[in-house]
């Protein structure tokens, strides 16, 4: 891939659900609990954004591990931060996160 390569749409979406399933495999790896639909959903567009690694190592997986889906959903607010600096966008994107995520949570 290069910065001048063509990606057809086809092509986009198919790399997007095989990005979709890596993450949904490192997520059922270190968090091998059933969860809420909601609750996944969540984590999985939150690992996908941070990195399975990252989301993995946190407070948010360890609640989920633990089954605290309140807690668990209240820490995706803490992620909001790009080299130490508050970022708006991010801001936005864990707010609809957290609140979906806490539809979920029972």
């Amino acid at each position: 891939m290069t910065p001048q390569s063509q990606v057809s749409e086809r092509q986009a979406a198919v790399n997007l659900v095989y990005d979709v399933m890596r993450v949904e495999r490192g997520i059922d790896a270190c968090m091998a609990v059933e969860m809420p639909q909601r609750v996944y959903d969540a984590t999985v567009s939150f690992a996908f954004n941070v990195g399975v690694r990252a989301a993995c190592a946190s407070t948010f997986a360890r609640y989920i591990r633990l089954q605290h889906w309140y807690a668990a959903c209240s820490e995706l607010r803490r992620w909001v931060y790009v080299n130490g600096v508050k970022n708006r966008g991010l801001e936005n994107r864990r707010a609809a996160e957290t609140a979906y995520c806490l539809r979920g949570a029972p």
